[in-house]
């Protein structure tokens, strides 16, 4: 039982209106705002956050229902509330003022089975539980609504805050199947015939009264004891969140309050990943509140049912792009953090052959697929916009190095590069944009360089077969001959290739460059 809509009228500072002057004011009539799986809140500080998580929280405890109201509510003020969930229950509320100390309240439940009600006086500001009257109408709808603001592992069971942890071990810095760095001093490692080998699976287990057993990166052969009291705010907020999903009643709605307190931007992408796989495997529905601007990239979720919504400190709304909250956030793009790498192509149809080719390659391989916007992003600078980026300090113009240091720049040849009897790429214009970005990555260093297309653009790699539906090659141009879309035309080829062998033209230098990617993509995360 999840919930499908809410609307809400003048509670505490949201959504102040003039309702119930008009004679034809319903609130059964409100149009509600469409909930999803995964329902992220934002605003600044005293937006009004709070508000909207207390009402779901209140679908599960009726004793939240009189910090809702406004505190003083004017005769034409509609205070109230209308839930709506997806098994045609639905509840609604009309709070009213009663005297100084006292709300008035209207509130119906109408579940599957027999409806309920209450009408009468609610104390304001009191620690003694409402009326049982009152409690029985929200426990009448069965809703299993569970609440987590803590940011640690004390409310969940140790083995499943361990089993957290052990499943993303390769993503904790200093466990065991954390990958030791190039310059990392650390002790031999165990062989096939040492006395205690190593688990990769299971780099922290359980021993007694708080304490675990761990195995660190750098010293494989020896368990170290550790008081869990005594891990990274980080692993425990990270882990606690995980084993406290993956405990939860199936069918739950689970609210939780600023997930990403003591996590790194890259561990929460990891968090967002288990948050939407728990959800789907558990049939939870999540309402969480953040200021992060990691979690409120509704794109990079894994889960396709995703809705962001703000607070702006008078009025709840949804919103369609993180953008506008990133802005009220007062976050700037510099702000962002990257994955570890970025790989600079110049429109998104380019991004989809890359991606399916890297996916590809590495199950051709028996290569983990890289995750992207966690071991590398892709930044698109569009055509023209090329002219504004330099890899070397020069003016006004983007140092591409400023914004990430592991980056590489995949350009296309167009007629703008010839290859000379050494295999060199010689530009025809020195002081052209692409010439003055090639001379420069060539030169910056280590998983930095530039990938200038054999051929014309980048869909000169398809096999011919399919190439050759959607283009020709004309005056050594390749140009399209129909009026799908590029981004159109790489849908289609990612639906249509499923083996790295057969998708790009063969004699080309595509796997060269896509095994060099995918080597950079790991040296930028050792």
């Amino acid at each position: 039982m999840h919930i499908k809509s809410f609307a809400l009228r003048s509670l505490r500072k949201l959504n102040l209106n003039h309702d119930l002057a008009r004679s034809d004011f319903k609130i059964l009539d409100i149009d509600g705002l469409q909930a999803a799986t995964v329902n992220i809140v934002v605003g600044p500080n005293g937006g009004g956050k709070s508000t909207v998580v207390d009402l779901v929280r209140a679908m599960g405890n009726a004793n939240l229902l009189p910090t809702l109201a406004r505190e003083n509510i004017n005769a034409g003020t509609s205070c109230g509330f209308l839930v709506r969930f997806d098994n045609s229950a639905y509840v609604v509320a009309q709070f009213g003022a009663a005297s100084i100390n006292e709300f008035g309240l209207a509130i119906a439940a109408v579940p599957a089975a027999t409806p309920r009600g209450f009408e009468g006086k609610i104390k304001k500001h009191s620690n003694v539980p409402v009326p049982k009257d009152l409690s029985d109408v929200i426990d009448c709808l069965s809703a299993k609504v569970e609440y987590r603001e803590r940011h640690d592992e004390g409310d969940v069971p140790v083995q499943a805050f361990i089993d957290a942890l052990n499943a993303d071990g390769k993503h904790l810095s200093g466990l065991a199947p954390f990958p030791l760095a190039p310059d990392q001093n650390a002790y031999e490692n165990p062989s096939e015939s040492a006395a205690y080998p190593y688990n990769s699976k299971s780099p922290v287990r359980p021993l007694e009264d708080g304490i675990v057993s761990v195995s660190f990166n750098d010293d494989q052969l020896q368990h170290n004891h550790v008081p869990i009291a005594m891990f990274p705010s980080g692993w425990k907020a990270f882990g606690g969140l995980v084993a406290w999903l993956a405990t939860r009643d199936e069918g739950a709605i689970c609210v939780i309050e600023e997930p990403e307190t003591h996590i790194h931007p890259k561990l929460l992408r990891i968090l967002m990943r288990r948050i939407s796989e728990l959800a789907s495997a558990r049939n939870l529905q999540v309402f969480m509140t953040t200021h992060s601007s990691t979690l409120i990239d509704i794109h990079t979720w894994p889960i396709e049912n995703v809705k962001l919504f703000e607070a702006n400190g008078y009025q709840i709304r949804e919103l369609t792009s993180p953008t506008l909250a990133l802005a009220n956030l007062g976050v700037r793009p510099s702000d962002v953090c990257q994955a570890n790498g970025v790989i600079w192509v110049e429109g998104s149809s380019d991004r989809l052959y890359l991606l399916h080719w890297l996916k590809l390659w590495c199950a051709q391989n028996g290569k983990e697929m890289p995750v992207e916007n966690i071991h590398f992003s892709f930044a698109l600078y569009g055509g023209a916009m090329l002219n504004q980026f330099v890899a070397k300090p020069s003016g006004d113009l983007i140092e591409i190095f400023k914004i990430n240091q592991n980056s590489l720049v995949v350009m296309d040849r167009d007629l703008d590069f010839i290859t000379d009897a050494d295999g060199n790429e010689i530009p025809k214009n020195p002081a052209g944009a692409k010439a003055t970005i090639y001379k420069d990555i060539d030169s910056a260093g280590v998983g930095r360089y530039c990938w200038i297309t054999q051929r014309y653009t980048m869909e000169s790699y398809l096999p011919s077969e399919f190439r050759n539906e959607y283009y020709e090659l004309k005056d050594d141009r390749l140009r399209p001959t129909s009026s799908v879309s590029k981004v159109a035309v790489a849908e289609r080829f990612r639906s249509e290739f499923n083996s790295f062998a057969t998708s790009y033209e063969h004699g080309s230098d595509l796997p060269v460059w896509i095994e060099r990617i995918c080597h950079s993509i790991d040296w930028w995360n050792v």
